[in-house]
């Protein structure tokens, strides 16, 4: 096993290079954003590099897997992380040890492609981990892993934006050009939304596209430039939705529906005006801008309630959309009263998409 462990050490995720290189080309490439936004562009990156080295490991456990790994090594000014970082943190989670084995033999096989006997396993993780035919008791703090992965990962990118780790220089490898390829360059960084998080009692998005035959929804989830939306709401409509704890909830939220997130922000559009912020009820209709169960005053409840609520509305009536009918026609049968509601919606949401999508 310490040969294995060896061998993990020597295979690097992401090393200082890598680092240095990709927070490179962020600030030239978006020089024109703050060094917060340039900060949680980077950190999207760590988090979606993290992602792609992941195989084995269920959506339930990758979240606070990943809040593990980022506090061991970045978060400490650790400026690398490898496969043993990743190993050692699956060991190390708060969860029953049956888990852990289970999680650690999985991710051995399908991500570091190594098949370790059970026995040798075992044996390590009793020596080394302590591990004992005990099982520990596992919290549930699922709703707080997103904001503890959001903050640490943005904490790490606004120190790394504010701070250069003072290390040797170095000349810059191919394995550093391949990591920034990897990104599409870096320029498309920001249509894809990838902070992530652990809701229970929703779909996980599906990643395989229908097939022939099969019948297409309407307002399947896709990406978008995310800073173009975030500015525009923000400062074209003053809505107070724009701000990263609603913005990115919304958009999770759709991802994990395999929703259109801007479906979504075109009917908080129509029936909040994005929440202006300047309102002295913004605050309360933030938590239902949707409008589900008539209003926000009727029913004051939370964003991820009140988004999920809207969800549902829109999967179910899009299941069964008759065909060559407008889906925005379709979706104002259910949700809205006024008849007149879809051109709203359909407006506002051809405009997110001319300045979201090219």
């Amino acid at each position: 096993m310490n040969d294995i462990i060896e061998s993990l050490k020597k295979m690097i995720i992401l090393s200082f290079q890598d680092l240095t290189r990709i927070r490179s080309s962020i600030s030239r490439t978006y020089a024109h954003l703050s060094s917060s936004d340039r900060a949680e562009i980077l950190s999207l990156a760590v988090h979606n590099l993290l992602n792609k080295h992941l195989d084995g490991i269920d959506h339930e456990h990758r979240e606070s897997l990943k809040i593990n790994i980022l506090e061991t090594t970045l978060s400490r000014h650790v400026y690398s992380i490898t496969k043993n970082d990743v190993f050692e943190s699956i060991v190390t989670m708060n969860l029953p040890e049956d888990v852990r084995m289970h999680i650690a033999e999985s991710w051995l096989i399908e991500s570091a492609k190594i098949d370790v006997p059970k026995g040798v396993l075992i044996d390590y993780l009793v020596t080394q981990h302590q591990f004992t035919k005990k099982t520990v008791p596992v919290r549930k703090n699922r709703v707080s892993i997103a904001f503890m992965l959001l903050f640490t990962c943005l904490a790490i990118g606004l120190f790394l934006f504010h701070e250069k780790p003072q290390t040797p220089s170095v000349e810059p490898n191919l394995r550093s050009a391949s990591i920034v390829k990897g990104y599409e360059g870096l320029s498309q960084l920001d249509r894809v939304y990838l902070i992530s998080d652990v809701i229970d009692g929703i779909i996980v998005k599906k990643t395989v596209p229908f097939g022939i035959g099969q019948k297409e929804q309407p307002f399947r989830y896709d990406y978008f430039h995310y800073f173009n939306i975030k500015h525009y709401i923000a400062t074209t409509r003053k809505g107070l939705i724009a701000h990263p704890e609603y913005f990115n909830r919304v958009i999770h939220l759709a991802y994990l529906n395999d929703i259109d997130p801007l479906l979504l922000f075109a009917i908080i559009g129509q029936e909040q005006a994005f929440v202006n912020e300047d309102s002295s009820h913004s605050l309360l209709v933030v938590n239902n801008p949707f409008n589900v169960f008539h209003s926000w005053i009727d029913y004051n409840t939370t964003l991820r309630d009140s988004t999920k609520i809207a969800i549902n509305t829109i999967k179910r009536r899009m299941a069964n959309i008759p065909p060559g009918i407008s889906p925005f026609l379709w979706l104002n049968g259910v949700y809205a009263e006024d008849p007149n509601w879809h051109y709203g919606v359909s407006w506002i949401y051809a405009h997110l998409k001319n300045i979201g999508r090219f």
